[in-house]
């Protein structure tokens, strides 16, 4: 199982770095070369500048407590668009600015988002008092319900 992983990991690595290279190659003819590496450094440095100010509102907000899951998972989105685009390559830049769009980060996280009790439907909490044990010869069995 664990080479399964490994063998899994190696594909998906090979696969990132070969469409990173053909889409350099796509970029590189169809603008040329100084206007490509212009594109790749102003990629960088909007990361960079991006990630700083994500860094500094983190050191300046220490104290604040984030209670929600979802707006962890979306700062850490924010920050991991952040590091895609300060990496070389054009495959990795256009994921990076797409998770900068709040809509798509809102349906990566609705996506992954773990599912909890007051989002069930058929969870329901009641209080000792709104309850009560029947017991009698059908007390035991579940429910029937009627098709």
């Amino acid at each position: 199982m664990r080479l399964m992983k490994g063998k899994n990991l190696a594909l998906m690595l090979i696969g990132w770095i070969s469409s990173e290279i053909l889409l350099f190659y796509l970029v590189l003819h169809a603008l040329g070369f100084f206007l490509t590496l212009a594109l790749g450094l102003l990629t960088s440095l909007i990361g960079l500048t991006d990630l700083k100010k994500l860094l500094n509102f983190l050191k300046i907000n220490k104290n604040i407590k984030i209670s929600r899951e979802d707006a962890r998972l979306d700062g850490a989105l924010q920050a991991f668009a952040s590091v895609l685009l300060i990496l070389p390559g054009f495959v990795s830049d256009l994921l990076g600015l797409a998770l900068k769009t709040p809509s798509i980060r809102a349906k990566v996280v609705k996506k992954y988002r773990q599912p909890s009790k007051e989002s069930d439907p058929r969870h329901i909490d009641l209080s000792p008092q709104d309850w009560k044990t029947i017991t009698g010869s059908r007390g035991s069995a579940p429910p029937h319900r009627g098709q």
